[in-house]
């Protein structure tokens, strides 16, 4: 058994838990994920509100593209963007090019909550990942990003 096989000691797991990192990477994003969605629930949302509203803070985006790139089902995006425009978060507009397509358009108070929900994340980031220092979490970053770039070009 090589090194990256070796169980090490963890919150009361069995040891072939404390070795798959694939368990061990869903446990803390478990935690990570609770952690966020209570510093959300301070502004008011919930993590797919946030996911929405940051995706179309630089830009409109189509709802079909929402719903791509945050991987989650057109309808449930449909009701996302729902709630979101009946907080007057969001505005819907026709798509100039394609008549069919709606763009979803952050509004002024929109802007303003993200910017609220942002500082509660980074805040809650910043509790969660205490235990690691700035280079392990630049680290981290990195090697994650590294795993879906690559999971994503194995994808058809």
């Amino acid at each position: 058994m090589d090194s990256s096989h070796t169980p090490l000691p963890g919150p009361e797991l069995p040891a072939p838990l404390t070795i798959w990192l694939s368990y061990l990477l869903r446990q803390a994003t478990l935690r990570a994920q609770d952690n966020v969605a209570e510093a959300l629930a301070a502004a008011a949302l919930r993590p797919p509100h946030n996911a929405v509203l940051t995706m179309i803070a630089d830009g409109p985006l189509s709802q079909v593209t929402l719903s791509a790139r945050l991987q989650t089902d057109r309808t449930t995006m449909v009701a996302i963007i729902d709630e979101l425009e009946a907080w007057q978060l969001v505005e819907r507009r026709r798509n100039p090019a394609d008549r069919r397509a709606h763009d979803v358009t952050l509004t002024t108070l929109g802007a303003e909550r993200l910017a609220v929900a942002h500082a509660a994340v980074f805040a809650a980031d910043d509790s969660f990942f205490a235990a690691l220092n700035d280079a392990e979490r630049m680290q981290l970053r990195a090697m994650l990003l590294r795993l879906i770039a690559a999971h994503d070009e194995r994808q058809p």
